[in-house]
């Protein structure tokens, strides 16, 4: 039974990279018979799989025909980036209060590492790095529903953040990180909100002039 719950996470996380990094874009029909083989499992984990990925709101079923890969709507990205703001600004005026040195270095190394972005894959990789500084800086927040629900929020964003990584700034991005962290450890509450805002709401301008979502 244990094997079996393993293999349906597994296959679970392969079609949600798949989704996330645009291999299946939206719209796109997926059928269980077909992932199956593409991934070389059995349909089970695959229904398994696809279940779960219904509920986040990834896909949707489609009657007899499979599942669709599901549009993020304007009203709906509008309303993931304000809440995005509230909740990374809460996240830093937390941290400034409780962060460790510990967290504080392992947030500079996360905001320290450098990409070349040349490729799908080395965009993926800066994604993945993207996600999990802006996640960890709600982990430093030290209220774990506030971090689950940020880390919520940022995974659902990743899709739309990875079409606008080929039109971003990526130095920028990475300046503002920098900047981010030095304002936590100052303990500037004022600028790290700031930042945090103009960081978002420049994320989000990009998403929207893509017009791809």
């Amino acid at each position: 039974m244990e094997k079996q719950l393993s293999m349906a996470e597994s296959v679970y996380q392969k079609i949600k990279q798949k989704i996330i990094y645009v291999e299946y874009a939206p719209g796109t029909l997926i059928r269980e018979g077909e992932l199956a083989s593409e991934l070389g499992v059995s349909k089970t984990p695959v229904r398994e799989a696809l279940n779960g990925l219904k509920h986040e709101g990834l896909i949707e079923v489609i009657p007899y025909k499979g599942y669709l890969v599901s549009q993020l709507s304007f009203q709906e990205l509008r309303d993931l980036f304000e809440l995005r703001i509230i909740l990374e600004t809460v996240s830093s005026k937390l941290a400034i209060q409780r962060i460790t040195k510990s967290q504080l270095d392992y947030f500079k190394r996360l905001a320290q590492k450098k990409f070349n972005i040349d490729s799908d894959d080395a965009r993926k990789e800066f994604m993945r790095v993207n996600a999990d500084f802006h996640c960890y800086l709600g982990e430093m927040s030290g209220n774990k529903q506030l971090a689950d629900q940020l880390t919520s929020i940022v995974l659902k964003l990743q899709r739309g953040l990875f079409l606008a990584s080929k039109v971003s700034s990526l130095n920028e991005m990475e300046e503002e990180h920098l900047e981010l962290v030095d304002a936590i450890e100052m303990k500037n509450e004022a600028k790290a909100k700031r930042l945090i805002t103009k960081h978002i709401q420049d994320s989000q301008k990009n998403i929207f002039n893509l017009n791809m979502i």
